[in-house]
C-alpha cells in the first residue's frame, strides 16, 4: 500500500476517536451540570435548616429519573421518618405542654438532614 494511502486512514482512525472520545466526555459533563442542577434547590434548603416537601423530591425525580434513587430512597426511609417523629415530638398533649424535647426534635432534625445533604452531593 502506497504511504499517502497509510497516513490517510491513520488519521481518520484518530479524528474517529477523538471525536467519539470527545462526545462521550462532552455527553457525561451535560449530565453532571443537569444533576448539579438538580439538586440544588434540595441543597439550599437542606443548608438553610428548612424542610424538604414530597414535591421537592418528586420534581428531582422527573428530572434525574433513575439517577435520583438513592436521594429518593434516603427521604423516604430515613428524612420523612424522621421529621415525622420530631414534629409528633413537638405536638401538645391535652395540657398544651409539648411531648418531646424541643433539643431532641432539633437532633433529630440536624441528623436527618445532614443524612440527606450527604447523598445531595454535587458531582
Amino acid at each position: 500500500m502506497e504511504e499517502w494511502k497509510i497516513r490517510t486512514l491513520i488519521g481518520i482512525a484518530c479524528a474517529a476517536t477523538g471525536w467519539l472520545v470527545g462526545h462521550k466526555l462532552a455527553l457525561g459533563r451535560e449530565k453532571r451540570k443537569e444533576y448539579n442542577a438538580a439538586v440544588e434547590p434540595i441543597r439550599c434548603l437542606l443548608i438553610n435548616d428548612e424542610e424538604v416537601s414530597g414535591s421537592v423530591i418528586k420534581t428531582l425525580e422527573t428530572v434525574l429519573g433513575r439517577d435520583s434513587g438513592k436521594i429518593i430512597k434516603e427521604y423516604n426511609v430515613s428524612y420523612k421518618p424522621s421529621i415525622l417523629r420530631a414534629h409528633e415530638l413537638l405536638n401538645t398533649n391535652e395540657y398544651g405542654e409539648p411531648q418531646g424535647d424541643e433539643d431532641e426534635c432539633k437532633k433529630i432534625f440536624k441528623e436527618a438532614t445532614k443524612r440527606l445533604l450527604k447523598k445531595c452531593e454535587l458531582k
